[in-house]
């Protein structure tokens, strides 16, 4: 899944629904696949709801990074 896509495609609450379904452990590589964390502190999460909670706020930031300068 490429989670980018999802997010320009449907947006926060659609890219929110995609994650939702998925279990912590593919929530876990998805992180690491495309890097949204390069402290790894995404491993401390236990629960999918708030892992996918911070991808999605990841995806965000990473997305509008630098449209500040357009």
């Amino acid at each position: 899944m490429n989670i980018f896509q999802v997010y320009y495609d449907a947006g926060r609450t659609g890219l929110m629904i995609s994650l939702a379904v998925l279990p912590i452990d593919k929530l876990k590589k998805l992180c690491r696949e495309n890097c949204l964390d390069c402290s790894d502190s995404y491993r401390k999460y236990q629960d999918s709801r708030e892992l996918a909670e911070f991808m999605v706020y990841r995806v965000k930031c990473m997305s509008e990074r630098g449209y500040a300068f357009r």
